[in-house]
């Protein structure tokens, strides 16, 4: 029996208020897409753009394409997209407007009527009574009425975006985006109820590698997980380079911190985190590794936990290591101690260490004299048609560990081959690659000399905290399909003292989002931009 309508709008004000209440971690399942052939180049390119390594006049300019290529508790999973090459998760914007029926006393017949399903009032009432509701002839205000209608069924604006530490911005193309593919899922705003566009920021571009997006600021409600923002600010997109929305990728949501957001915007994670509606400020990441034999466009890419750890998926301590304290907190950031290869340690200067730790990156890219000699150890050479990668033979056993300053984590060696030269060369290029040949960075910038992606994040459990800002790994559980071997405490390298360490256990209870891998290009961090954040 449906109540009165006086009564109904009794109950919902007394149910009780528990917007202000800390919600525990969400656990987000991901993906993956079947591997393509990846351009090294346009991946290097990318990277140093996005980092500020190169100018940003050296990327593409709008809609240019590089040819042939590119780059409580509950559970959502994380999609591994194109092989191991990005990692995507599933976010609603919007308030959905329900489309209902009336009669229309004027023209003396039934017409469509959209009606907003906002908190409160008779339009709540509405969405409350289901698939079906008793509406007035009214034009204007929806009552209680004497005729039934059927309602269309209330569907959230889902997207896929690749969730990249390394930016700080959320993008989704909307309806009035003139060159997105047909297949391309776009954002309507006039199915939200909430959508609000800025005038004054239209025209916004964020620069990528391959290309770059461009549309208007704007805000509306936006949940992942059980975690759910009121406006959070947007770039709606009416412009984006070919590249950036292949296979299922539908927009980025970043989770690097506000200070380097192009649409000036407080991410969605940061708004979360200073609401107290986490229960720790902490990200966590199992990034599952795709199948090669799988030729599944998409699989399973792992676990996102927002709002703390998923103690299942790793073994042991987390070893937390503590950010630069004389840089505000940008990228996220370490120094890099050491790397090894078939136990020869390579030491990093100090004036080269420090690195930005990337979900949204494939590869790891370093210092050109620490990347030379580590390659020479087992007869590397610089690549001919691939500036700042080395080919070596595929046959070459590498057993190769990366330090921060605490403990040595192993990498596993299927990881270290980016890809063979041909189906029939006997030559790989490796996954560590030369990101600052040919640049100039100077020591004290702000940025990184290293880019550390899914080659090394894959092999751990790594854990962002806010507060106190630091990044943790862990040893994966078997669970998460183990380690590549235990890590090496003994072997920290020169720079243990750049980051310090502390270690917790990290194991709280947490929400999980399904998470997607995608090629695409990320956004440009100029060097002025960066050098500007220091304290």
């Amino acid at each position: 029996m449906i109540p009165s309508a006086p009564g109904l709008l009794l109950s919902l004000l007394l149910l009780p208020n528990i917007q202000n209440v800390a919600a525990d971690p969400i656990h987000i399942p991901l993906s993956h897409r079947a591997r393509t052939r990846i351009d090294p180049v346009a991946e290097a390119h990318r990277l140093k753009l996005k980092y500020g390594i190169i100018s940003a006049n050296a990327s593409n300019v709008l809609g240019a394409r590089r040819p042939g290529k590119r780059a409580s508790s509950s559970g959502i999973p994380i999609i591994n997209s194109q092989g191991d090459t990005s990692f995507l998760g599933t976010v609603n914007i919007g308030t959905p407007r329900q489309r209902g029926h009336r009669y229309d006393a004027e023209q003396r017949n039934i017409v469509d009527d959209d009606v907003a399903l906002r908190p409160g009032g008779h339009r709540a009432l509405l969405a409350m009574l289901g698939n079906y509701a008793r509406v007035t002839v009214s034009p204007s205000v929806p009552r209680l009425g004497s005729s039934c209608f059927p309602l269309a069924p209330w569907t959230p604006q889902s997207f896929n975006v690749v969730l990249d530490t390394g930016s700080a911005d959320l993008w989704v193309a909307d309806t009035d985006c003139r060159n997105c593919p047909r297949s391309q899922t776009v954002f309507d705003p006039s199915k939200s109820s909430t959508f609000s566009e800025s005038t004054a920021s239209r025209g916004v571009t964020i620069q990528y590698g391959q290309g770059a997006v461009a549309g208007s600021v704007a805000s509306d409600t936006v949940s992942m997980g059980d975690f759910t923002v009121q406006k959070q600010t947007f770039l709606a997109v009416d412009q984006v380079s070919s590249d950036l929305t292949e296979g299922s990728v539908q927009g980025i949501m970043g989770l690097a911190f506000g200070s380097i957001s192009s649409t000036s915007a407080t991410p969605f994670w940061e708004n979360l985190a200073n609401g107290g509606e986490l229960s720790v400020p902490e990200m966590g990441f199992w990034l599952q590794r795709a199948n090669p034999l799988s030729t599944d466009e998409e699989g399973p890419g792992g676990v996102f936990t927002l709002g703390g750890t998923n103690s299942s998926l790793f073994t042991g301590d987390i070893e937390f290591l503590d950010m630069p304290s004389n840089i505000r907190p940008s990228f996220w950031l370490l120094n890099t101690a050491s790397i090894t290869l078939n136990g020869q340690n390579f030491a990093v200067p100090r004036t080269e260490a420090l690195a930005a730790i990337d979900t949204g990156t494939t590869l790891i890219g370093g210092p050109t004299d620490v990347v030379t000699a580590f390659w020479k150890t087992v007869g590397g050479k610089p690549s001919e048609n691939n500036p700042g990668f080395f080919e070596y033979p595929c046959s070459t056993s590498l057993s190769v560990t990366m330090s921060f300053g605490g403990k040595a984590w192993p990498i596993n060696p299927r990881d270290m081959i980016f890809g063979r030269l041909s189906s029939t060369s006997p030559l790989c290029l490796g996954s560590v690659f030369d990101v600052t040949g040919g640049t100039n960075i100077e020591a004290g910038s702000g940025a990184p000399n290293w880019i550390v992606g899914a080659t090394f994040l894959k092999n751990v459990y790594s854990v962002f905290r806010a507060s106190p800002a630091s990044i943790g790994f862990g040893e994966l559980s078997n669970a998460a399909g183990g380690s590549s071997g235990a890590p090496d405490s003994s072997n920290s390298g020169s720079n243990s003292n750049d980051n310090s360490g502390t270690t917790g256990q990290g194991g709280t209870r947490s929400g999980a989002v399904p998470l997607t891998m995608s090629k695409l290009a990320m956004p440009v961090s100029i060097m002025g931009m960066i050098a500007a954040l220091f304290l």
